[in-house]
């Protein structure tokens, strides 16, 4: 599996803590097996990095050197009722972790079974509010 990533360029958000807004569109190719799937980040996705519980920032900051594949995991997390299986979602994130040379394997594995674990709820929320989007609610 391959992944290709622009980097996107982020803004703070006005009164939302550690929050952070797209300013220009960003690429992201994916070629997983015969699967390539390419997909566009639009200005003004918001954003808050690796959703890390704050007790834990001291040790795993949400803007640390994982926040690439936690910016689009956060945007396949949120609009993926048709693109994207939240399994896959997970891999993507957790290839684009270890495509970052100075995050060990601990690390890595850690918070990529964390999302695996906690990230449910989160990915139920959205799936339940794209759908009312949809429906036009």
């Amino acid at each position: 599996m391959d992944i290709v990533y622009n980097i996107p360029k982020l803004i703070p958000v006005k009164d939302k803590i550690e929050v952070f807004e797209t300013i220009d569109y960003c690429h992201r190719k994916i070629i997983d097996g015969d699967i390539i799937f390419d997909d566009i980040l639009p200005p003004g996705f918001q954003t808050d990095g690796a959703s890390i519980p704050r007790p834990f920032w001291a040790i795993y900051p949400p803007w640390g050197i994982y926040r690439i594949p936690a910016i689009w995991h956060d945007w396949d997390y949120r609009f993926h009722t048709r693109q994207i299986s939240r399994y896959n979602a997970d891999k993507y994130f957790n290839k684009g972790m270890k495509m970052i040379d100075n995050l060990s394997r601990f690390d890595r594995r850690l918070i990529y079974l964390a999302v695996r674990f906690f990230g449910g709820d989160a990915w139920e929320k959205s799936f339940t509010k794209n759908l009312k989007l949809e429906a036009g609610e």
